[in-house]
């Protein structure tokens, strides 16, 4: 590898690398989300209830679990913005 190409990767690699590693306890929230929503949805299919009942129970998770994930997503992103000075704050 040339010496360009070696610091244009290290150059674009820095800029990402600190708001990589701020989404990682995102993305274990999300693992975690999953494994409930998967979960929510054994337990449904096994409970002898109305469709209705079975459908609105998966909505309240899911919307739950995606309300959890997009508000945790927001604060990282505020505190990304806020610690580079590119916040509104």
């Amino acid at each position: 590898m040339s010496p360009d190409e070696d610091r244009a990767r290290s150059v674009s690699r820095g800029s990402d690398e600190g708001s990589a590693s701020a989404f990682d306890d995102v993305k274990v929230e999300l693992g975690v989300v999953l494994i409930i929503a998967v979960g929510a949805f054994m337990v449904m299919a096994k409970v002898d209830a109305p469709a209705w009942a079975e459908i609105l129970g998966l909505a309240a998770v899911g919307f739950g679990c995606g309300g959890w994930i997009a508000a945790r997503t927001r604060g990282v992103v505020r505190r990304i913005e806020r610690e580079r000075g590119g916040g509104k704050d």
